[in-house]
């Protein structure tokens, strides 16, 4: 009984899943701003690759750079990608369907 009254005091799923929204918003609103230094970073790899490969071909360091790079571009990417797919409504889909989604 006691699991019953304190879980109708609780909020719905449909107000946690407002919340989690908000908080989705939130973290997208604190990182977006982010998405124009990951490009820069890359392109300051790039950069320093090529650099290297003229002058001094360390191929260990070229390499790290590499990846880092690709994974600077798939971070970015990822982000874009991550908004396409975000769906900021319920659409036909019931609140115990959007919690799961």
């Amino acid at each position: 009984m006691l699991l019953v009254v304190l879980a109708s005091c609780g909020p719905s799923i449909q107000e946690q899943n407002l919340m989690m929204r908000e908080k989705i918003i939130e973290i997208h609103d604190e990182v977006m701003p982010m998405m124009g230094r990951l490009k820069s970073l890359e392109k300051k790899a790039n950069q320093e690759i090529d650099r290297l490969e003229e002058e001094n071909p360390d191929t260990a360091r070229i390499e790290e750079l590499k990846v880092l790079a690709v994974d600077l571009n798939a971070a970015y990417d990822g982000m874009f990608d991550w908004m396409h797919q975000y769906e900021a409504t319920d659409g036909d889909r019931t609140p115990e369907e959007v919690k799961v989604f």
